[in-house]
């Protein structure tokens, strides 16, 4: 008998001896059969592992393999406090592919239930937040299908007299005269105010007399934002509501300590400016992120550029992302041109533009 072979058999004696005494927690036990499994120390009498654990402990290969889930589980929030038994344990079994969720889990039950912890509450909780991984992981997996489809038909566009989009920078990009400037800026990055600001010089050069500058911003920077988009040329007209309707698309803002439910809306025109009546709140079905991190819902923009623009309009969007200005001013008839500094939204753009409009094959000059 080989030497290798005889200390397994004395490691699988010790690692038995563990199990057949029942002297430890259900956390040796499971530790132990995981490495009889693992290390395929069975063999030299059995099979499979499942042959051994019925021949030799009368036991099934679901009890087997609950009791190293269990092990494992344990194991991974010991540092948060011990599981108080196995069945707890089980209960948690189904995050064991997820750590991250399986802590969060773990704390989320402690806070709340303390020393009343039970294994039904267990899985309840464990439950619900599979339930919402799935959900999330369709979701990843309709946003990743989107994407790859949008853009596999981006060399597809084309300029055209209806749309124009590029790779420029709102700070030095000029498209000519347009009738409309309908944006949302980025508004958590170090230059944000400063983006802001060259959105409003863009609207002194290139936006037409009684055109429309309507920029979305944020809460926290409100005051400095208006105060660097003030132009003697601009007359600031209002600032408008665009609220969430799902509960979902909340967010908390910790620093200042709110709920965050509706974004400020920017209002300014160049005179002589026509005033247009329309409501001061846009109510948006909710935020729609398949294609950009910060992609905003088209029901809204549609309503913007249907207040700011009339039919056959130049809009503009610097900041173009995933092209909703685009499409939502391609479906009410008016034209399109808008730039970003990122090509991979370019690219984006482009192809949902292709993709959701004829005649963007075709190539034309630009009027």
């Amino acid at each position: 008998m080989t030497e290798l072979v005889v200390s397994e058999r004395h490691r699988l004696t010790e690692l038995e001896g563990v199990i057949e005494r029942g002297l430890q927690t259900f956390v040796v036990v499971g530790n132990a059969l995981l490495e009889i499994r693992d290390a395929r120390l069975y063999r030299d009498g059995y099979d499979t592992f499942e042959a051994y654990l019925d021949e030799r402990w009368g036991m099934s290969r679901a009890s087997g393999y609950r009791l190293i889930d269990g092990a494992g589980v344990a194991e991974l929030v010991s540092p948060m406090g011990d599981i108080q038994n196995e069945r707890q344990a089980r209960e948690l079994a189904p995050l064991l592919n997820h750590p991250d969720e399986l802590v969060d889990v773990v704390h989320e039950l402690r806070t709340e239930y303390g020393e009343d912890l039970t294994a039904d509450r267990i899985r309840r909780v464990v439950h619900n937040r599979m339930r919402r991984m799935r959900r999330e992981n369709d979701v990843a997996e309709r946003r990743a299908e989107e994407l790859a489809e949008v853009l596999r038909i981006a060399d597809r566009y084309a300029p055209s007299e209806r749309s124009r989009i590029e790779l420029g920078d709102v700070r030095s990009w000029r498209p000519g005269p347009v009738d409309a400037i309908i944006t949302d800026p980025p508004y958590v990055t170090a230059d944000a105010v400063e983006l802001h600001a060259a959105v409003a010089d863009l609207a002194v050069e290139v936006l037409r007399p009684g055109g429309a500058l309507v920029v979305m911003s944020w809460q926290p920077l409100l005051g400095e934002v208006l105060a660097a988009m003030r132009r003697r040329e601009l007359e600031y007209r209002w600032t408008m509501a665009w609220t969430f309707e799902m509960v979902n698309a909340n967010t908390v803002n910790h620093q200042h300590g709110f709920f965050d439910r509706w974004k400020p809306v920017l209002v300014f025109s160049k005179p002589p400016s026509a005033k247009p009546y329309c409501e001061d709140i846009i109510r948006s079905e909710g935020k729609e992120k398949d294609l950009h991190v910060w992609q905003q819902g088209l029901d809204g923009f549609e309503k913007l550029v249907r207040f700011f623009s009339g039919p056959g309009e130049l809009v503009c969007d610097p900041f173009v992302g995933s092209g909703t200005t685009g499409v939502a001013s391609l479906r009410l008839g008016r034209r399109f041109v808008g730039c970003d500094v990122d090509a991979a939204a370019v690219d984006v753009a482009r192809g949902r533009l292709a993709r959701s409009f004829d005649g963007m094959t075709t190539k034309e000059s630009f009027a």
